[in-house]
């Protein structure tokens, strides 16, 4: 059984960002949270523990 990966996207292109999360949305991934700048990416990453980092 393949584990659960949590990923965080940093992106400040919405429409960017939105294509990024459906791709990895079909491989099976789980999105927590999508944020556009560095300050909010690690609050973020303080409170949800995510896997990589994109």
């Amino acid at each position: 059984m393949q584990k659960s990966v949590n990923i965080l996207i940093v992106e400040d292109e919405v429409i960017i960002a939105n294509d990024i999360k459906m791709a990895l949305e079909k491989f099976g991934y789980n999105i927590i949270d999508i944020v556009r700048s560095g300050e909010a990416a690690i609050q973020m990453v303080e409170k949800s523990n995510p896997n990589p980092i994109m």
